[in-house]
This record gives C-alpha cells, sequence and structure tokens, in this order.
C-alpha cells in the first residue's frame, strides 16, 4: 500500500473515531439519529480541516520566527540541551533544517471536506424528515 493512500485512510479512520466520540457523547439527548451523525461528522470535518490548515500555515513558514524564538531560549537557558546540529545555527539554517521534514495538508483537508459533506448530508435528511 502507498504511503499516500495509507495516510488517506489514517485521516478517514481518525474522522470516524471522532465522529463517533461525539455521537456516543450525545446518545442521552433527545437527538435524532440524523442528527447525532450530522454533529458527530460537522465536529470531525472541522477538527480534519483545522488541522490541515494548521499544517498547511506551518509548511508555508507562519510558525518558523516563533519556534526558532523559543527554541532558542531554550538552548540559552539549557545549554547541555543542545545537539551538536544545533549549535550556531542561524534563522534560515533552522528554516530549511525544519521544511526538509514537511508533511503534506491535502490529506487532511480533502477527509475533512469529505466530512462535512456528509454533515451536510445529513442535515439535509433531518430537515427533510
Amino acid at each position: 500500500m502507498k504511503d499516500g493512500t495509507k495516510t488517506r485512510i489514517t485521516d478517514f479512520v481518525l474522522g470516524a473515531v471522532i465522529a463517533g466520540v461525539v455521537i456516543f457523547a450525545n446518545r442521552g439527548m433527545d437527538y435524532s439519529l440524523s442528527q447525532r451523525l450530522c454533529d458527530g461528522c460537522f465536529v470531525a470535518g472541522g477538527l480534519l480541516l483545522g488541522t490541515g490548515g494548521l499544517r498547511f500555515c506551518k509548511n508555508q513558514g507562519a510558525f518558523d520566527m516563533i519556534t526558532y524564538g523559543a527554541s532558542t531560549a531554550f538552548y540559552t537557558a539549557f545549554p547541555a540541551a543542545q545537539s551538536m546540529e544545533r549549535r550556531g545555527e542561524d534563522f534560515i539554517a533552522y528554516r530549511e533544517r525544519k521544511h526538509r521534514k514537511d508533511k503534506p495538508c491535502a490529506d487532511l483537508v480533502i477527509s475533512g471536506c469529505a466530512y462535512l459533506a456528509l454533515a451536510l448530508i445529513c442535515l439535509l435528511i433531518y430537515y427533510l424528515r
């Protein structure tokens, strides 16, 4: 199985687990099944889309200066914790090293959109009933 397919399946399973937890948490309410499914799919879609959006921003470098500043402050206070790779590293080298490990965000966004589409379908079923 390819890594991309494995990641997509993992994201969809994670969304199903989140939706299942929300549906289970709403079991005591007087909601219909379509309303509980709508709530579960909406929460799963929102969390997956939010995580994908944050990963996209991270990949674009939005948090680089914050993490560089925090790590520099930490290693100034605790110099023994600093690795040899990090010693004498400026911001540009730090950014290049961090962006070698970027993970794609498209799988999270696609699965989040799928769960939001399922939530919309469940909402239509709820209102048309």
